[in-house]
């Protein structure tokens, strides 16, 4: 809520500025120029991720989470060569490939330490505090 207030004071302070400084003519902004499509669909995407990250903080650990928000890393890396035609370099290619085999190599281990975890008989587990009880 505090966050909320803050953003709410920050535009209305700073949005009220610029729209001063805008009318008085002190900052030149033609507006026919902005690419309204692009900002919009920028707005949509980082609310979405906001939303996405609250959601998986609710229901996951926060490896997980962070994992997920870096794969978002090359995720923008392909919008930008799609979008803006930007080209990758070598370091770029190679980062991506790191940070694709960590997310590869955390799920694969997730995977097989539950396996593990099944296949090992350890005192205590739910299951046998329910034959106890039960």
């Amino acid at each position: 809520l505090f966050l909320a207030h803050m953003g709410v004071l920050s535009t209305a302070f700073v949005g009220g500025a610029l729209a001063l400084v805008w009318a008085m003519g002190l900052y030149p902004l033609d507006l026919r120029l902005v690419p309204w499509g692009l900002l919009c669909a920028t707005a949509a995407a980082s609310a979405l991720f906001n939303f996405l990250i609250n959601f998986g903080i609710s229901v996951a650990t926060p490896l997980v989470v962070s994992l997920a928000i870096q794969i978002g890393i090359p995720l923008n890396l392909i919008l930008d060569v799609v979008v803006v035609r930007a080209s990758v370099d070598p370091a770029q290619a190679i980062g991506v490939l790191m940070m694709l085999g960590s997310f590869a190599l955390h799920r694969r281990s997730g995977q097989t330490g539950a396996k593990m975890a099944q296949s090992v008989d350890v005192p205590g587990r739910p299951q046998d505090i329910v034959e106890l009880v039960g």
